[in-house]
């Protein structure tokens, strides 16, 4: 039943150990969500590799969305 919301900016901090940590949280049921998405790193490469269960996408970075088709697409 617990949740635990990590900003943006842990992701880019120490990448190996915040993957091996996130992944034990998830063996124990600790479930993740990535806060404010694309505040300034948007490491869209580090979201293939981490055990989250959800994103939540910073407004700056919605401002884009619906007019451009990249925002659009990384949304869905």
């Amino acid at each position: 039943a617990l949740e635990l919301e990590i900003t943006e900016r842990v992701l880019v901090e120490d990448a190996p150990d915040t993957i091996a940590t996130f992944g034990a949280l998830r063996e124990l049921g600790v479930g993740l969500v990535i806060d404010d998405f694309g505040e300034g790193y948007s490491a869209l490469n580090y979201l293939r590799r981490l055990p989250i269960h959800g994103l939540k996408l910073s407004r700056s970075f919605l401002q884009g969305v619906p007019d451009n088709p990249s925002d659009v697409a990384i949304c869905q």
